[in-house]
């Protein structure tokens, strides 16, 4: 077999081959990139957003910390008794505002 025509019958058609598998398994890596770029970029908008959440929750976790130790120190000086009656007496005290009022009309 001559140079020539072992170059058309063998070694071209393997190098096209070739390059028509590597171009293919080249897109394949550039789509899986995308997607996973994609997919990082959701990921750190997420992480992102919980961040903020995060911040914001814990400023009210330290206020509401803050109260907690005044409550303490409030039924620690009424007595748990006195500080009960208190808590109920203002609950009723809200039940009753809250009580939507029924308005009635006459029917004719």
């Amino acid at each position: 077999m001559s140079a020539k025509s072992y170059h058309e019958k063998a070694a071209a058609p393997l190098v096209r081959k070739l390059k028509s598998v590597i171009r293919s398994i080249l897109l394949q890596f550039f789509e899986k990139t995308r997607e996973l770029q994609r997919a990082l970029d959701r990921a750190n908008s997420q992480i992102w957003e919980l961040s903020n959440r995060l911040e914001k929750v814990e400023v009210e976790n330290a206020r509401l910390h803050g109260i907690e130790k005044n409550y303490g120190l409030l039924r620690r000086g009424l007595s748990d008794d006195r500080a009960n009656e208190i808590i109920s007496v203002m609950k009723a005290q809200e039940a009753v505002q809250k009580k939507p009022t029924i308005k009635r009309g006459y029917v004719r």
